[in-house]
């Protein structure tokens, strides 16, 4: 998907799909695909389907994440300050990592060029196996590499703009993926294979933008900036000329340049763009991008070739090799350079024996990175041999800049030079030691003028580049070509064939065979005939017209002549076996007979000169020469550098020889096959392979020509001087002696019973057709070898729900076994010993370790409130409970994984909340004034009573009253305090004495009398009159009339009306000796809990209402206040302290309160924590709120 770019301000995206400028939007439906990016062009979300259900998780360290990169760049965007983008990758080659060019570059609108975004601000990484969240957009964890600004490669930077399979890039990394991720990651393989409507694909990426709203709340939560994830689908549609393609999927920004795999996991393709506007069907949201096709492919291949590491690569102690495909060697042994490697699981190679070596090779190069040395090999020797290298004394070097005088080295060994080259006053000296596998001294030049080739008629024709890289067709071929005689037979079989200096050609003259020459491969070092190499395992690649590759080695190469072969032209000869027939290709058609050529025939050569397949036609024959032994040598024109190896055909299309050699501009020569090289050949196409037959030259020498002849030294003695007669003179004329023929025939045989390196020969004599024969068998060593090693057991951690945390438990792992044989094959015909390496192995047993990862949950509880809602339908003073609420609840669960590496981690965090539902209670506010109702507003404790001084005439104290008798008596006065008119309850003492002005009233059942002094007539008449109601907890009533004085904390009561005398025996509170008791109805006093009037209260065995704390059994404490009632809710004491009671009234200790959107903490004594780090380390403030 289209990178996402935070925190652009002005930017903005609008086409239903891609990266676009400021267009309006359209439909997907039958659209092509949209714009690239513009210059200051925007960026918005991409979309999804299924609410993003189909993106899912994967670990980065898993086979189906192998190779797949997160690429990133920072960048100065004027007044938007620092910006990140972000994409996606795929390694294919151990250094080279495809993707979009969009992830670094934007569209000039002008010319659709591609411009760098950010310029000379853009610092651009790559990352590996990142699998955690981002912190500030930078990635937390994996292995990230800094990229160089020239390591970036664009497909096609001219029209990167045009369309979108223009938008590809390749970007080559320093280091190589085994080196970044310690062998635990591979390149992926580019597959060849077509992809169709309906086949399965999928893409690995690391996405980044989730604003999109059609993402649901639970995939918005799981998805995360930093961590990789996977979509697959299947092809919606797909145009196979130019691969553009399309898939019902989500397509979020930053997987763009997401690897397409097909359903072996094999890259198919790259992810480009998708469904940009949240407003599209589901069913119109699409992701889009490039299946590669082979120009695609011929041009990523171009780019492993240049870039792509081969051999060593060292990377601190590790070492890692690869091999001419670019693939790491692992889990084998190896002999590379004389020593013999074990390479383990992940490619790290350990010497087992043998000596180190190393090569150190020149590299020169034009200012445009042209090669004019190509990797000449210097020095070679053992690691650690000394190196002291001149560039200017080098012949190579001096060859090259003599017709030159003003060329200038630019820059060597990385370090800014700018002089010329002749000009001593920099140092050329390059001192080191020889490291393991090659070192280049690398030098770039300017102002040089290559030398002219040589003229002379036997120079070898000159390696050559060839160019498949797709940035123009595959070679096709002409009118002339496909009019000619086999002419496209002859084209799609030529090969191109890549050796370590250069390049040559080659036919294809059966499914698997190739037919070259010799010295593509060979040189000539002192007397000796070696590989150009140096080494004996040099992997070369052929590749067809169609740019389909092929590797080989030199073990599959077979020599007509080998130890001949680079002196003179007749044993320039030499056989590829290819390990895989090319079905795809038909062989050209080779002569059944040798051919004899004549000067003036015409010939035809079919190669790759200049690195370009260009047939070169009817070419006339201007001389023809005699190598012997029937070999025919030709001369022609019209080939130039790289054609060594090609067929040479005659005028019918068929093929005669190979094009060995020639002078550009000038002539050329090739080699007409004699007999017994073209059986040698034909054996080999009808698989029938037979060992070569040379023929020897035979030399007819006259009697008068033997003093011509090489003499044998001999010693000379004096003789006799002999008279010559006639009997001595021959009877014949002296006639020349024929040189008998002897042929010998060489084969090869394997001995087990030998050490590999050791052989024997045996001969036998044999004649056939007057033909002395030699059988000849070489027995070489091929006896097996067996080493044993152990194999360490690995550790694996895994998790048991059913155990706590810190749980651990450990089986103990065991040892594995690998026996491993190397047994020897010779072939028969070359005598080429291979190897072959079988492995029995006895599997380790794991250690495994149990780590306890039990969920653990916590439930906190979210206290009631209460409501009051003022009720005109209640009476003033009462209360009705609509709805009791209930206490919340935030029920938290946290789930643990195991790590790979022992490390337990949260996995998971759900937090279920039930609601708190608050109390609501009705109030009343009706005002009620009724003398057949008394309402409740009798103080809590008993009235206050004092005796006024009498105002007037006093009792009679002598009288003695009968029960309930009233006599005349003056008003008295009661004093009332007023702060107790509304009390919690009504204090009723055991007997009541209602008084009355002017009258004396006695009390039921005593003989005592009560007596009230009264104030004046005056006193009383002067103040006003009202109504003051009261209700006792006994049976009876009284209507007061009250007359309020002046003070407002007091009432003076003036006149009884009447009066009700009652013993209180009924259920209700009453007060024995200063304490509190409550009567039930059968009148024994209460004792434990008890709720009155919506209010708890707590009574002990003997009835005496409680006051203050209070534990009751299972250790829960409450508190009740001084009027005995329980508390809930917050509540201070004396002391200052803050306490938590609950609904229940139960205080609350080493816990969290939640109250009125704050957080609260409760110490183990119950108290309300304040400036303080509570223990599970939260800080709590001034005010005991947690602060987050």
């Amino acid at each position: 998907m289209f990178l996402y770019l935070k925190g652009l301000g002005k930017y903005r995206k609008s086409k239903a799909y891609g990266l676009v400028g400021c267009l309006a939007l359209v439909s997907m439906i039958g659209l092509a695909a949209p714009d690239l990016p513009v210059i200051g062009g925007g960026v918005v979300a991409a979309d999804v389907i299924q609410g993003g259900n189909d993106i899912k998780d994967v670990n980065v360290h898993s086979k189906s994440a192998e190779g797949v990169a997160m690429t990133y760049t920072t960048y100065d965007s004027g007044t938007s300050g620092k910006q990140t983008a972000s994409g996606s990758g795929v390694f294919v080659a151990p250094n080279v990592m495809v993707t979009v060019a969009h992830n670094y570059y934007d569209k000039n609108q002008e010319d659709k060029s591609a411009v760098l975004r950010g310029g000379a601000s853009a610092r651009s990484y790559v990352v590996m196996n990142s699998e955690t969240e981002k912190h500030n957009k930078v990635p937390t964890s994996g292995v990230s590499e800094t990229l160089e600004k020239d390591s970036i490669h664009l497909y096609d930077e001219k029209n990167f703009g045009k369309d979108y399979i223009n938008d590809l890039a390749v970007v080559v990394t320093k280091k190589t993926v085994e080196a970044m991720t310690g062998g635990e990651d591979s390149p992926r393989e580019l597959s060849h294979k077509e992809v169709s409507t309906g086949d399965k694909i999928s893409m690995v990426g690391y996405p980044n933008d989730f604003s999109t709203p059609n993402l649901s709340a639970e995939n918005k939560a799981r998805l995360k900036d930093g961590k990789a994830y996977s979509v697959t689908t299947t092809v919606s549609s797909v145009n196979k000329e130019s691969g553009t393609v399309t898939y019902h999927s989500s397509a979020l920004g930053g997987f763009s340049g997401a690897p397409l795999f097909n359903d072996k996991g094999e890259v198919v393709g790259i992810h480009q763009h998708g469904t940009n506007t949240p407003n599209a069907q589901e069913s119109e949201r699409i992701g889009g991008g490039t299946l590669f096709t082979e120009k695609h492919r011929a041009w990523i291949r171009s780019m492993i070739d240049k870039y792509g590491i081969k051999g060593w690569y060292i990377d601190g102690a590790n070492r890692y090799y690869y091999d001419e495909n670019h693939r790491a060697l692992k889990d084998v042994e190896s002999e590379i350079d004389g020593a013999l490697y074990r390479f383990d699981e992940k490619g790290r190679a350990t010497l087992l024996e043998g000596e180190e070596k190393g090569r150190v090779l020149l590299r020169v190069e034009d200012t445009k990175g042209t090669p004019l040395i190509s990797d000449k090999v210097v020095q070679e020797g053992s690691v650690g041999s000394g190196l002291n290298f001149h560039l200017r004394q080098n012949p190579n070097f001096k060859q090259l800049i003599a017709t030159s005088p003003t060329a200038k080295v630019v820059s060597y060994n990385g370090v800014p030079i700018n002089k010329l080259a002749s000009d001593t006053s920099w140092s050329d000296e390059y001192v080191s030691k020889l490291a393991l596998g090659d070192t280049i001294i690398r030098a770039v030049v300017d102002s040089v003028t290559p030398p002219s080739t040589s003229s002379s008629d036997f120079a070898r024709t000159e390696v050559g580049k060839v160019d498949l890289s797709g940035k123009s067709n595959l070679p096709v071929p002409s009118k002339e070509v496909l009019q000619a005689p086999n002419g496209s037979e002859n084209f799609y079989a030529t090969t191109h064939i890549q050796t370590p200096d250069g390049s040559g050609s080659g036919t294809l003259i059966a499914p698997n065979l190739v037919l070259t020459v010799a010295h593509n491969f060979l040189t000539v070092k002192g007397s000796e005939v070696v590989t150009k190499s140096g080494r004996t395992n040099t992997v070369y690649k052929a590749t067809l017209p169609s740019g389909q590759p092929v590797n080989f080695s030199d073990d599959d190469i077979v020599y007509w002549n080998k130890k001949d072969s680079v002196f003179g032209f007749k044993n320039d000869l030499a056989l590829v076996r290819l390990k895989e027939k090319l079905t795809a290709v038909s062989p050209v058609e080779v002569v059944s007979e040798s051919t004899s050529i004549t000067k003036g025939d015409k010939v035809s050569v079919y190669g790759f000169p200049d690195g370009r397949l260009s047939p070169v036609l009817d070419s006339e024959v201007v001389a023809t020469t005699d190598f012997g032994s029937g070999i025919e040598g030709i001369s022609y024109g019209g080939t130039k550098p790289g054609a060594s190896g090609g067929g040479l055909y005659n005028d019918k299309g068929s093929l005669i020889g190979v094009h060995q050699n020639g002078v550009v501009g000038s002539r050329s020569g090739g080699l007409v096959l004699s007999k017994e090289q073209l059986d040698w050949v034909r054996s080999y196409i009808e698989g029938k392979p037979k060992a070569p037959v040379y023929v020897t030259d035979n030399i007819l020498v006259d009697e008068k020509d033997k003093d011509k002849l090489p003499s044998t030294s001999k010693e000379e003695k004096p003789t006799t001087p002999k008279v010559e007669s006639d009997k001595d003179k021959p009877n014949t004329p002296l006639k020349p002696q024929e040189k008998p023929k002897t042929e010998v025939i060489t084969s090869y045989e394997g001995d087990s019973t030998l050490e590999v390196g050791k052989e024997r020969t045996e001969e036998t004599e044999g004649e056939k057709e007057g033909v002395s024969l030699i059988y000849r068998t070489v027995y070489k060593g091929t006896k097996s070898k067996t080493e044993m090693s152990p194999i360490a057991f690995d550790t694996v951690y895994q998790g048991d729900e059913t155990k706590e945390l810190g749980f651990r438990s450990v089986l103990e792992g065991k040892e594995g076994l690998v026996t491993r044989t190397t047994s020897y094959q010779v072939d028969k015909y070359t005598g080429a010993v291979s190897s072959k390496i079988s492995e029995e192995k006895i599997a380790p047993q794991s250690q495994v370790i149990t780590l306890g990862i039990k969920k653990n949950s916590s439930t906190k509880e979210v206290p009631i409130t209460e409501r009051f809602e003022d009720s005109a339908e209640l009476e003033k003073g009462k209360t009705e409970v609509i709805s009791e609420g209930s206490v919340g609840k935030e029920v938290t669960t946290v789930t643990y994984k195991v790590l790979p590496d022992g490390k337990v981690i949260e996995n998971s965090r759900t937090v279920d909340v039930t609601p708190m539902r608050e109390r609501v209670v009705r109030k009343g506010v009706k005002e009620v004034v009724s003398p057949d109702k008394v309402e409740s507003l009798v103080p809590k404790d008993a009235p206050i009573r004092e005796e006024q001084p009498a105002l007037s005439e006093g009792f009679s104290e002598s009288d003695a009253l009968v029960s309930g008798e009233k006599i005349q008596g003056d008003l008295g006065i009661l004093i009332v305090s007023s702060e107790e008119l509304v009390p919690e309850r009504v204090e009723v003492p055991d007997f009541v004495t209602k008084v009355t002005g002017g009258e004396k009233l006695t009390v039921e059942g005593h003989r005592n009398e009560s007596k009230i002094k009264t104030p004046s007539k005056q006193e009383r008449s002067s103040r006003p009159e009202t109504t003051a109601q009261f209700t006792t907890n006994g049976t009876g009533s009284s209507s007061l009339t009250a007359v309020f004085g002046g003070k407002t904390d007091k009432i003076l009561l003036s006149t009884v009306e009447h009066s009700v005398i009652k013993h209180n025996q009924q259920r209700g509170w009453h007060k024995i000796n200063n304490q509190w008791y409550f009567r039930n109805s059968d009148g024994k006093e209460r004792t434990g809990w008890m709720k009155e009037n919506d209010a708890w209260y707590y009574f002990d065995t003997n009835g005496t209402m409680q006051t203050g704390w209070l534990e009751d059994t299972d250790g829960n404490w409450y508190y009740l206040n001084d009027n005995g009632r329980m508390e809930i809710g917050w509540f201070q004491d004396s002391s200052g302290a803050w306490y938590y009671l609950g609904s229940s009234g139960r205080m609350e200790s080493n816990t969290w309160i939640y109250y009125k959107g704050k957080w609260y903490y409760i110490d183990a004594l119950g108290k309300l924590l304040f400036n303080s780090v509570t223990p599970d380390g939260y800080r709590v403030n001034e005010y005991g709120e947690w602060i987050n």
